[in-house]
């Protein structure tokens, strides 16, 4: 992610510079399903506990500096877990039915650029999203690679016209929406067609002053997490786009916030959001509906989200821990990360919770029965 990403590998050191589930309770499938579970009394009291953990074999420096990744998603019908992973130049895929782990694109990518020196610009992997059995994933030079999931082999490669990474992304209204956040003069987003892989339209930003972070797609809208702009220079937005047709899109609404600056962004099928907040001392809940903001407090610094059904949840690399919280922002349980290092948090179809750690591990939470 753009701003997010500034901060989330030396977070104690950029903060102070800069002034991402409806829990279906159910079996889960495969070798995940007959995983040892080490619990305690008191983890019985918790909302989910550790299901089991993957190891991804990681460069050496990776160990040393940390592991340089990016989103991940989930294919829903086959619940396989892919990660843009920068230190390895690859997209990281885990197989939860065989535990088998391999990579796609694998020496394709930019990799991890600046990422140790807290400058994500060239990184690639980036975002990353599934249509079907198309995965698309952003690279570090502004193109976005597109693969066949069941082949694993290169089916189109797109340039959105910049010198930097194509970054986060959204699909909806038929096109790619992926964000190409450190451009200038100004960040931008690029719609590419699902069926011609095309960039048919391209708009600008010209308020945002931080790049652009997550889009999401809701109601035939497009919404997006903008970090910082000019009429909100400390607490940044969330901006609603009126798409269809794209050639007269425009900025129809805008949440402003006071102390966020938006990074992640994950909207349930009723318009209630959770939004990853980079800086200030609290996430927060957002109704695209209403406009009603509902702050998570005693979470501060996150990155990717999730939301599904009752269950909220950011990736926080300001405790650094997994933060899960109700529609109410009441802090449900906090699950404490490795590392400060950690920033991405995908939830599947059985509602088990799946965050990379640092060094290549991918802890699976389940929920207790």
């Amino acid at each position: 992610m753009a701003f997010a990403r500034i901060v989330r590998h030396t977070w104690p050191l950029v903060l102070g510079l800069l002034t991402g589930c409806l829990v279906v309770v159910g079996p889960v499938r495969g070798p995940i399903a007959n995983a040892h579970l080490q619990t305690s009394p008191l983890a019985w009291t918790q909302r989910y506990h550790l299901l089991t953990s993957f190891h991804v074999p990681v460069p050496a420096d990776a160990k040393q500096h940390g592991w340089c990744y990016d989103i991940a998603t989930i294919d829903p019908q086959t619940d396989v877990y892919y990660l843009a992973d920068d230190a390895n130049r690859q997209i990281t895929v885990i197989d939860p039915q065989t535990g088998h782990i391999h990579g796609i694109g694998t020496g394709l990518f930019t990799g991890i650029g600046n990422c140790h020196q807290g400058d994500y610009s060239l990184d690639g992997p980036n975002g990353l999203a599934l249509a079907g059995t198309q995965l698309f994933a952003g690279n570090g030079n502004s193109h976005v690679l597109i693969f066949n999931t069941r082949t694993g082999r290169l089916m189109g490669d797109v340039f959105t016209g910049g010198t930097r990474r194509a970054d986060e992304m959204a699909i909806g209204a038929g096109h790619l929406v992926v964000a190409n956040p450190d451009e200038k003069p100004h960040p931008y987003l690029s719609f590419i067609n699902l069926r011609t892989h095309r960039v048919d339209q391209q708009f600008a930003f010209n308020d945002a002053t931080g790049g652009l972070e997550q889009p999401q797609f809701y109601h035939g809208r497009l919404f997006i997490a903008v970090p910082t702009t000019t009429r909100s220079p400390q607490g940044g937005e969330v901006d609603e786009l009126d798409v269809p047709p794209l050639t007269h899109m425009r900025i129809i609404r805008t949440f402003s916030f006071t102390t966020c600056q938006p990074a992640g962004l994950a909207v349930r099928n009723d318009g209630i959001a959770a939004v990853g907040c980079a800086n200030g001392p609290a996430q927060e809940i957002l109704n695209l509906n209403t406009g009603q903001q509902t702050a998570v407090p005693g979470a501060a610094g996150a990155d990717v989200v999730d939301v599904y059904g009752g269950d909220f949840f950011y990736a926080s690399y300001g405790i650094p821990a997994l933060v899960i919280a109700d529609q109410s922002g009441t802090i449900l349980q906090t699950i404490p990360a490795a590392s400060a290092a950690t920033h991405t948090v995908t939830v599947d179809a059985n509602g088990n919770v799946w965050v990379p750690q640092d060094k290549g591990d991918v802890n699976v939470y389940a929920p207790l029965q």
